[in-house]
């Protein structure tokens, strides 16, 4: 029991803080607002620049579409069901990342 209170002590004071700090700083708030996935304060030449990693990476997934399906059943059944488990988790892992900002 005293650590579930503390641990909701410990965050109810960082939380707390965050929000002071997001008040007190533009710049923080703006980069929370990006975070959450808000593309309002970015400029044309830097979706340009981000477009190219995008565009491959959602192809990459739409591609991988069906074997994102046959993962979700499971290693074992996706295994049974003839897919190269590691393979296929890596070429997902690499489409993924290509699609987040870095």
């Amino acid at each position: 029991m005293r650590v579930c209170l503390a641990g909701f002590a410990v965050s109810a004071t960082l939380s707390a803080a965050g929000a002071i700090l997001e008040t007190v700083s533009d710049r923080l708030h703006e980069m929370l607002v990006w975070l959450l996935g808000s593309l309002v304060q970015t400029t044309g030449p830097q979706l340009l620049v981000a477009a190219p990693l995008l565009t491959l990476g959602v192809c990459g997934l739409l591609i991988l579409a069906r074997d994102l399906n046959v993962l979700a059943l499971g290693d074992k059944q996706a295994q049974y069901l003839g897919l190269n488990v590691a393979q296929r988790r890596l070429l997902t892992d690499t489409c993924h990342r290509q699609g987040l900002p870095s």
